[in-house]
Parts: C-alpha cells; sequence; structure tokens
C-alpha cells in the first residue's frame, strides 16, 4: 500500500506548472525554468508538451484551484530573482521537489553550497532524473533527504555539510500546507 507521500504529486504538478509557463505567449508569466519539462515523465510530460491537453490542464486547474497556477509561476518568478539580489554563501532549498534553479542558475550558485531538501523518496527519484538529463550530478548541490514530520532539518543539514554561521537563504514552497 502506497503512503501518503507516495500518493501525492504536488512536485511533478509544480513542475509541470513552471513547464506550461515557459509554453505562455505573455513573456510576463513565463518563469523561465526550461528544465522543468525535461524533469517530468509519464503523463506529466504529454500534458505539457501537448497544447491542447496543456490548455485542458489550465482550465481544469483554474476551476479546482482559482488563482493556483498563477501563484505557482508568481512565486517561482520572485524567489528566482531572489538568488540574483541577495548575499548568501549557502542556499537552502526546503521541499525541493523538482526545482531546477541550482541547475538554472550555476552560474551564480557555483561558488555557493547548495542543499536541496526533501522527501527521501523524492531526493532518490530527483537524482535519478537529473543524472539522466545532466549526465552528471553538479558538484555545488548537497541532497539532503528529510522526513519533515520525523528527521531534524537542523541535524540533516550540518550532517550534509550546513553551516548555521555563514549567511544563508531558505526557501520554502509549498510545503508546509502538508506537514
Amino acid at each position: 500500500m502506497a503512503d501518503r507521500f507516495t500518493e501525492n504529486p504536488m512536485a511533478e504538478m509544480t513542475a509541470l506548472a513552471r513547464a506550461v509557463s515557459n509554453t505562455e505567449k505573455d513573456r510576463r508569466i513565463r518563469c523561465g525554468d526550461g528544465l522543468a519539462v525535461k524533469l517530468l515523465g509519464g503523463k506529466f510530460k504529454f500534458i505539457a508538451k501537448v497544447p491542447p491537453v496543456r490548455a485542458l490542464m489550465k482550465r481544469i486547474h483554474r476551476k479546482i484551484t482559482p488563482g493556483g497556477y498563477g501563484y505557482i509561476i508568481a512565486r517561482t518568478i520572485y524567489f528566482d530573482q531572489l538568488l540574483t539580489h541577495l548575499p548568501f554563501e549557502q542556499l537552502i532549498i526546503l521541499g525541493a521537489g523538482f526545482d531546477s534553479r541550482a541547475y538554472r542558475y550555476a552560474h551564480v550558485l557555483k561558488d555557493k553550497k547548495v542543499f536541496e531538501v526533501d522527501h527521501p523518496e523524492l531526493v532518490a527519484r530527483k537524482k535519478t532524473k537529473l543524472q539522466s538529463v545532466l549526465g552528471r550530478l553538479p558538484e555545488h548541490v548537497h541532497y539532503v533527504p528529510v522526513d519533515f514530520n520525523v528527521d531534524s532539518l537542523k541535524d540533516s543539514l550540518v550532517s550534509a555539510g550546513y553551516n548555521p554561521a555563514v549567511p544563508a537563504l531558505f526557501l520554502w514552497e509549498g510545503v508546509s500546507m502538508y506537514l
């Protein structure tokens, strides 16, 4: 029997929204995440790549969660801008899912430590996908498997090389409501 985590496709749904936003005619609502579609699999990739299916998905999304699609894209664009405007030495992405900032902004983050924190099963899936898409895992990214309901976030981060005395930027998109 699947657990609550494996039944929840939110990481894929968020990546799908980012992939779909890259097809928008209005460039103000394109989040610039060209890697999102490559990280998708199966039905999610199909939805992102087939225009009539993509349009149907957007209509359904608007009906079920009005404003949800726009919210995902707005927060993606906003947090992307923070990476280039704030001083920090470490980036911690909590509930990283299929977030691709560490790879899209590698030129900005190459001399910083990046910690991608998420559920152990999702971390493993993402690493497999990334190796397939990128050919190898970037050295500046530290993958931190954490079950937020059970594990100590601080202990897990410190074990992965996080230094609490060094300036850090924490990004936490769309996870806290599931805890």
